[in-house]
């Protein structure tokens, strides 16, 4: 793929600037879910709050694992419903979701023993269904709201403000038990300052609602079905896009989601230190994330996501390769850096691939090979792990990710009239 022909912005903050008023509101809605539920608040006491229940790491992995598996069973119904709902009453939907499923969680403390296990799986699950209505109607309403030149750089933004959110949301979902266990003179050994916070991130959710409500629809659903209609999309295309994207994300979802028991079990690392590694690959990745949209201009879309994903490569192999745990902790940081510089390329790709009214579709395809990909290797790694050990895993997740942008790489490196109109 040819780099971005279009004359460079003369800086990335005076680009954000000159975004419109819809991109604006659009980036601020995301930073609220990045502050709540996607690495924030609802990230740092969701397990915290289960073991004060009196649950094991089974049924906790069970919790977590809810959020990937319903990403995954409903990716592509939600693509497809881009065509009858509006984008912007999807993500105005997926607010209300995802308030409502952290918000209703910790009501199973009121519930009859047998219903308690059922009601927190369903609770999780809505709340990961919102969060995947919101980024299926989303990403194409961001695509839409942006001109073709300026693109680049509102992913990068919409990148980095996830990471830096859920830096902030993580800190204050930190603190906040200890100031309602403060208020309520209870014990942080107790769920009520847990079950206050979790309710506390559902009302932070609320004003993204209205965020996105005060938002304009650019293309109604109405004009987008006549639209897709009266145009098709190769079906290689989303094939490509879905097996090439699971590949690739599965050596970043390994590491995210086993480092820190790696430092654990093999090195007796302290939660300190394992928490350090995290903040630095947050902090990092937000400037990752801003630098990404001038390499696109240098080398081009195609060419910014396959060098992200050979850096992430290069990081899970020097996680294996040196047995030390500041090494492999600095791998990490690289490894979340290089996925931060891949990331908004990508998406700017792929969406860009198809007309307006496939886009939904598209980001159907892309939700279900992350969410395929995610659950996937949480559930095989812990296997991996006891069968073959740490190395495996890692050296596992490094050849899928390099087998997914070569397989990438190989068919879009050059265009062949598929990219859609903007």
């Amino acid at each position: 793929m040819t780099a971005d022909p279009t004359p460079p912005q003369s800086s990335l903050f005076q680009t954000y600037r000159h975004l419109n008023r819809d991109v604006r509101l659009y980036m601020l809605a995301s930073a609220i879910v990045g502050f709540t539920i996607f690495g924030g608040i609802e990230t740092v006491i969701l397990n915290l709050y289960l073991l004060r229940l009196g649950y094991g790491s089974k049924f906790i992995g069970w919790v977590n694992a809810t959020g990937a598996l319903t990403n995954t069973l409903v990716a592509l119904p939600l693509g497809l419903l881009g065509l009858r709902v509006s984008r912007r009453r999807m993500m105005m939907i997926g607010m209300l979701l995802m308030a409502s499923g952290i918000g209703a969680l910790p009501f199973a403390e009121y519930l009859p023993e047998h219903i308690v296990r059922p009601w927190l799986l369903v609770a999780r699950g809505i709340s990961y269904l919102g969060m995947g209505v919101f980024q299926i109607g989303g990403t194409p309403f961001l695509i839409g709201a942006t001109r073709p030149e300026e693109r680049n750089h509102a992913y990068a933004f919409h990148t980095a403000i996830g990471p830096l959110a859920g830096l902030a949301g993580g800190l204050v979902g930190g603190l906040l038990p200890s100031i309602f266990a403060g208020l309520s003179h209870a014990s942080l050994a107790n769920t009520g300052p847990y079950r206050l916070t979790l309710w506390t991130a559902a009302l932070f959710l609320l004003p993204g609602f209205f965020l996105v409500r005060a938002t304009s629809e650019a293309l109604p659903a109405q004009q987008l079905r006549t639209e897709r209609r009266n145009s098709s999309v190769p079906m290689i295309i989303f094939v490509l896009i879905f097996l090439s994207g699971f590949l690739q994300l599965a050596g970043e979802r390994v590491a995210r989601t086993y480092f820190n028991v790696y430092m654990d079990m093999d090195f007796q690392a302290s939660p300190s230190l394992i928490g350090s590694f995290w903040s630095m690959g947050h902090c990092l990745s937000v400037a990752a994330a801003l630098f990404s949209p001038y390499l696109c201009k240098r080398l081009g879309i195609v060419n910014v996501s396959v060098l992200g994903a050979f850096g992430m490569v290069g990081s899970l192999l020097l996680m294996t390769w040196f047995s030390h745990p500041y090494v492999v902790g600095l791998s990490f940081v690289s490894l979340i850096m290089f996925a931060a510089v891949r990331r908004p390329a990508y998406t700017v790709h792929h969406q860009e691939l198809v007309s307006p009214a496939w886009r939904p579709t598209m980001a159907g395809t892309t939700s279900l090979s992350a969410g395929s990909s995610e659950f996937t290797m949480a559930l095989l790694g812990g296997y991996t792990i006891a069968s073959a050990g740490f190395t495996r895993l890692f050296e596992t997740g490094a050849l899928m990710t390099a087998l997914g942008a070569v397989l990438f790489w190989l068919y879009f490196r050059h265009p062949r009239g598929e990219r859609g109109k903007s």
